[in-house]
């Protein structure tokens, strides 16, 4: 599973999580259809795509990382 998140970079990601606060993560489905939901709700695994542009309605990825739900940040 993947989802995109908007941030500067990883570490601003991690900062904010680390801070309690809520980011919302957008996945794409097959069928085209968006789910926008809290990064929490996600398993540990979960590949994190950070953008913080698009190029029209798609995100450009800057940076990847990994969602631990345990420790609560991307590594």
């Amino acid at each position: 599973m993947q989802v995109y998140v908007k941030a500067q970079s990883k570490r601003d990601l991690n900062e904010r999580l680390a801070a309690d606060h809520a980011v919302m993560a957008v996945e794409y489905k097959p069928d085209g259809l968006a789910v926008y939901e809290n990064l929490r709700a996600y398993p540990s695994g979960t590949v994190v795509r950070i953008y913080s542009k698009r190029a029209g309605s798609t995100p450009i990825a800057k940076a990847y990382g990994t969602w631990d739900a345990d420790r609560r940040r991307v590594k």
